[in-house]
């Protein structure tokens, strides 16, 4: 029972609250003749019963007749009165029942009210340009490219329409076309929009509104169905190479462009091969790998990179002409003569080396024959020099004994042919026993280049030990 009291108490004051919030609306008078150049003008009465001013609008279904009001449906809690035009747009001859609808913008609400209106045809019929139109365009559009659309006009009356302005309007279209339409006239027309070649894929609606004005110069406006289209990806990166090429060198140019509409991200490589590799350089820098070089790009919409890639030889080539003219130069100015020296051990005492043999070997390495040439040995203090020549060796011309340096033995051979060589053996022996080992001094030549001029050459210096 408590339960049920509550209720009835809530469905009461909403009841209250309703009653409270309620408006009314009147139109006087319900019946009125016009002509149909003629506008029937009706008084109409709107209250409502809220403390605060309201907003009303106030329309009809019927396409028949153009509504209009004086003023803003603005209506004060005491309420007020506004003239309502209505007109014939394309009625026959007759009696029209014409429902008013006034609905409340807070709320929602609203209250219909029917009207009364004759129309006679006394006097010729005049319309108001009334125009059916339907927009066209492909479900799929490139931006790169002109798109056409297509709208299907057709006047449902006898104005004639001296102008007609058609504007299609979407996120990525804003274009107008004029034309014009005669009575009951149905035409086809079509114009061409050039979008932004960067415009990026998206879903996108087109909506037309078709504008027709009378011969006074006043607009009506109609509204053609909203179609759907998707601007779609195209394009690809383009390259552009440019290849120069001199002595010794080569330098590749390329300029690689994204036409497309959407960013990319690629790798692009170049083969060079080896040993071209070795000699490359590029700018952007490359990674090279298994004779190519190749680059990681991301470009946006629209945007170029320029590339240059190097193969220079000139590097290695002058390493190379520098080797050939080291090596021609060594041959060149090489000493055609070779001193080589070594020793033998004859003999050994105490545990330490005794004697000695030694041998210099003078070789002509050369393709002329040199003259004139002396070859000087020095024994050191600690051996002296034996006089014993050995079969086939040549005796020197001059021995010559220093007390701090030791003995400097000289021999001289007249002349070595290309090829020839000529060893001189020689013996010392120790004054003390050599205990591990020994070094001996060089040996030294000197001889008469091809030139005239003297020259030098020296031995290796040989280790002895046991």
């Amino acid at each position: 029972m408590r339960i049920t009291a509550a209720v009835l108490i809530i469905l009461c004051a909403s009841l209250v609250l309703a009653g409270e919030q309620a408006f009314t609306f009147d139109a006087s008078p319900s019946e009125v003749k016009i002509r149909f150049n003629e506008t029937a003008v009706f008084k109409t009465t709107i209250t409502h019963i809220s403390k605060d001013t309201e907003t009303f609008e106030l329309f009809s279904n019927d396409v028949l007749w153009d509504l209009r009001t004086s003023e803003a449906l603005v209506i004060p809690p005491k309420g007020v009165s506004v003239d309502v035009f209505l007109k014939p747009l394309f009625a026959k001859p007759g009696v029209y029942g014409v429902t008013l609808i006034l609905k409340r913008s807070k709320t929602g609400e609203m209250k219909r009210h029917t009207l009364n209106v004759e129309v006679s045809s006394d006097v010729a019929q005049q319309y108001l340009p009334a125009v059916r139109g339907t927009a066209y365009i492909d479900k799929y559009v490139r931006p790169d490219r002109a798109v056409e659309i297509t709208v299907d006009l057709e006047s449902q009356n006898s104005a004639v329409i001296p102008k007609l302005v058609i504007k299609a309007r979407s996120a990525t279209i804003n274009a107008d076309y004029e034309t014009s339409l005669l009575a009951f006239e149905k035409k086809t027309v079509r114009f061409t929009v050039q979008l932004d070649g960067k415009t990026l894929p998206q879903d996108d609606i087109l909506r037309t509104t078709i504008i027709a004005f009378d011969e006074e110069g006043k607009s009506y406006n109609f509204e053609s169905p909203a179609i759907d289209f998707q601007i779609v990806e195209y394009g690809d990166v383009v390259k552009d190479y440019s290849n120069v090429k001199r002595f010794l060198k080569s330098q590749l140019n390329f300029v690689i462009t994204n036409d497309g509409n959407v960013p990319k991200v690629f790798r692009h490589d170049e083969f060079i091969g080896y040993p071209a590799l070795w000699f490359t350089t590029s700018s952007p820098l490359g990674i090279k790998e298994r004779g190519r070089i190749y680059w990681d790009i991301a470009l946006n919409v629209g945007e170029s990179r320029e590339f240059i890639v190097v193969t220079n030889y000139w590097g290695g080539f002058l390493v190379l002409l520098i080797a050939v003219l080291i090596i021609i130069s060594y041959y060149i100015f090489r000493s055609p003569v070779v001193l080589k020296k070594t020793s033998r051990i004859v003999s050994t005492r105490e545990g330490g080396i005794s004697e000695l043999k030694i041998l210099i070997c003078a070789h002509n390495r050369s393709r002329r024959a040199v003259k004139n040439i002396r070859i000087i040995d020095l024994v050191p203090r600690i051996a002296e020099y034996l006089k014993q020549v050995d079969p086939g060796s040549i005796e020197p011309f001059s021995i010559v004994t220093h007390e701090q340096k030791g003995s400097i033995i000289k021999w001289r051979v007249h002349c070595l042919e290309p090829g020839e060589e000529r060893i001189i053996v020689y013996r010392i022996r120790a004054k003390f026993a050599i205990i591990g080992g020994v070094r001996l001094p060089i040996a030294s030549s000197r001889f008469e280049s091809s030139i005239g001029n003297e020259r030098t050459i020296n031995s290796n210096s040989p280790v002895i030990s046991l």
